[in-house]
């Protein structure tokens, strides 16, 4: 038998290795492959329900924080500030002339013909 396609080892630990690796990685892609199923399908809600989708790991993250996380941060100050609220439309003012004209229609036109 030949092999055309693939350079394989000849040694059983080295196959081993091999496999044991792709089974990790198969194991990865199936993780990610059911959060983008959860994502896509389930419920467009923040609020999951507990049983029905587990919490997933974050793809391979270190479990404890780098020791560069733990040196403390420089705080930033952001001054809040007050907003003006809109009270809608401006009145017009007094001085303005005001005309009040009525615009009516025939009385025939009052009567509307499905009753």
């Amino acid at each position: 038998m030949e092999n055309s396609k693939l350079d394989l080892p000849e040694s059983k630990v080295e196959l081993t290795k091999i496999i044991h690796s792709n089974v990790k990685e198969i194991e990865r892609l199936e993780e990610e492959v059911r959060l983008l199923r959860q994502v896509l399908f389930a419920p467009k809600s923040e609020k999951l329900p507990v049983g029905k989708f587990p919490q997933l790991s974050l793809f391979d993250m270190p479990e404890n924080p780098p020791e560069e996380a733990d040196e403390k941060v420089d705080e930033i100050i952001v001054p809040e500030h007050t907003r003006a609220k809109k009270k809608g439309r401006r009145k017009l003012p007094e001085n303005l002339p005001r005309i009040d004209r009525v615009h009516d229609i025939p009385e025939e036109d009052k009567i509307c013909t499905c009753q």
